[in-house]
C-alpha cells in the first residue's frame, strides 16, 4: 500500500541520502552504530529502484537487516527510481492502491507526494521527484523516465497564490536550491548542457518550488538529490519572519537524525 499518513511520536527519526544501489557506506554506518534500531528511516529517493526483480534482488539483504533492527523504512521516489513502482492501475480510480512489489519487502514502504507526515506534533508533507541533471547520459525507461522528470505536486496544491494551509516542514527528494550550486560542487558538468532543455527545466523547477513555498510556508525543508551536505537558513520571498526557511541537504548514503 502507498503510505498516506505517517505519525512519529517520541521515536528517533533519521533521513537517508541517495543510495544509488551502492549501499556499502550506508551498511557500514548501520553495522557500526548499535543505537540504530527501534526507529524510523525515511529514504530521500534515488535508491535506483528500476524494474521489480532488479530492485528486490539489490535491496533484499539491506531490507532484512533493517527489519531485524525494528526499523520502519519509508521510501520517497527520486528521479532515478522507476515511477511505475509507486503507481497502481486502481489508484486513479479511487478504488485502492495495491502495489504488490512492496509486499516483497519486510521494512521498505513507499510514500508519495500526497503523504502527510506528523513528527512530535509538527505536520509536514512528502515531495517526490526532480529534474534529472545527467539525463543526456541515461537510457529512457532504465534510469530516466521523461514523463516523470519533474517534481510531483501534492494533490491539494492548486496554484502559486498565497499560502492557505501552513505546514511545519517538507521532506522531499529535491529542494529549493538552484542546481548551479550542484555545478559548483562537481566537475565535468559541462556535458549536461548538451541537453538544450535542461536549463529551462531547472529554472521552471525552481519556480514551481517557490510556488510550493508560498502555498505551504514551511519552516524547514529536508532533501537529498544534490549529493553534498548543506545546512543553511535563508529568507524566501520577503515574508519577514514567516519567510525564514531552514534548509538541510543530506549527502549520499548519509544517515542523519532529525528527531
Amino acid at each position: 500500500m502507498l503510505i498516506k499518513n505517517i505519525k512519529i511520536d517520541n521515536e528517533p527519526l533519521y533521513l537517508v541520502g541517495d543510495l544509488h544501489t551502492n549501499y556499502k557506506v550506508f551498511k557500514e554506518q548501520l553495522e557500526s552504530d548499535e543505537s540504530l534500531k527501534d526507529c524510523t528511516f525515511i529514504f530521500l529517493g534515488d535508491m535506483d529502484f528500476r524494474d521489480e526483480e532488479t530492485a528486490y534482488n539489490q535491496f533484499k539483504k539491506l531490507d532484512k537487516m533493517l527489519y531485524e533492527r525494528n526499523i520502519n523504512s519509508y521510501v520517497i521516489r527520486g528521479n532515478h527510481d522507476n515511477p511505475k513502482l509507486w503507481e497502481s492501475e486502481m489508484f486513479d480510480l479511487g478504488v485502492g492502491d495495491n502495489l504488490p512489489f512492496w509486499n516483497k519487502f519486510l521494512s521498505f514502504r513507499p510514500i508519495g507526494s500526497h503523504t502527510r507526515i506528523s513528527i512530535n506534533g509538527n505536520v509536514g508533507i512528502a515531495l517526490s521527484g526532480a529534474v534529472t541533471l545527467n539525463r543526456v547520459d541515461l537510457k529512457e525507461g532504465i534510469n530516466y523516465w521523461p514523463e516523470y522528470d519533474k517534481v510531483e505536486l501534492p494533490p491539494d496544491f492548486i496554484d502559486y497564490g498565497e499560502g492557505l494551509k501552513n505546514i511545519d516542514f517538507i521532506i522531499g527528494h529535491t529542494g529549493p536550491v538552484h542546481n548551479d550550486i550542484f555545478k559548483e560542487q562537481q566537475t565535468g558538468c559541462e556535458r549536461y548542457l548538451k541537453d538544450g532543455f535542461l536549463v529551462q527545466d531547472l529554472d521552471n523547477e525552481q519556480k514551481l518550488l517557490r510556488g510550493i513555498l508560498r502555498r505551504y510556508r514551511p519552516k524547514r525543508w529536508y532533501c537529498g538529490h544534490y549529493h553534498f551536505e548543506k545546512d543553511t537558513k535563508f529568507v524566501w520571498d520577503n515574508w519577514s519572519d514567516d519567510g525564514v526557511i531552514h534548509l538541510k541537504i543530506v549527502p549520499k548514503q548519509k544517515i542523519m537524525r532529525i528527531a
